[in-house]
């Protein structure tokens, strides 16, 4: 059971709700062999994790055939839940480290998710375009945007990056010549944890 995206996304569906429980099933299994999140917040996944990437859901609707890139996905988040709820958009999961890309295209067949590709590479070196970014503090934001830059074709009028980050966004955010939304995370999720999370949205 998943009470806890249940309260904060009664929008879900059934069978959404139930691929999002054989994630977070699959995933843990996963997690006794490869560390794809800590194994100190596993008893917390739904609440740090599931939440935390669903939470992109009640700023942004994903586009139909939009590409959206991933960027050091880990254990696939915040991209496996957001390709569950947005089954038409292509999501590609992005991450340097190959025993994880063992584990996320397992997890990937597992849920039978056909808009879902794993790629095992730095973004710096991806030889694709792409029209989103999304993240999950993965570094510094500058150095993010370099990366992403040369491949990046955001569509009209939407974002070229995504990302979900702590209160330190707002000593990166003056840094950059973007123009940006930001939002707080406490809003939608009156938990603890969210106090201190935002999501930002950067726009060309």
């Amino acid at each position: 059971m998943l009470p806890l995206v249940e309260k904060y996304f009664n929008e879900i569906s059934d069978f959404q709700l139930s691929q999002l429980e054989k994630y977070k099933n699959i995933l843990l299994d996963w997690n006794t062999k490869i560390n794809l999140i800590s194994r100190k917040d596993q008893d917390n996944f739904e609440e740090h994790h599931l939440l935390h990437s669903l939470a992109i859901t009640k700023f942004y609707n994903f586009i139909p055939q939009q590409k959206v890139v991933d960027i050091g996905t880990g254990g696939g988040l915040p991209g496996i839940p957001l390709a569950i709820m947005f089954p038409q958009t292509e999501f590609i999961l992005i991450d340097s480290r190959k025993n994880k890309i063992i584990a996320l295209k397992e997890i990937v067949y597992s849920l039978q998710l056909t808009n879902v590709t794993v790629v095992n590479e730095r973004v710096e070196n991806l030889n694709i375009t792409y029209n989103l970014a999304i993240g999950r503090a993965v570094g510094n934001m500058q150095t993010l945007i370099n990366w992403i830059t040369p491949k990046i074709r955001p569509l009209q009028s939407e974002p070229f990056l995504i990302y979900l980050k702590g209160d330190d966004i707002f000593d990166e955010i003056p840094l950059l010549n973007y123009k940006y939304n930001i939002k707080s995370l406490k809003e939608i999720i009156d938990l603890p944890y969210y106090q201190d999370k935002y999501l930002v949205m950067l726009y060309k």
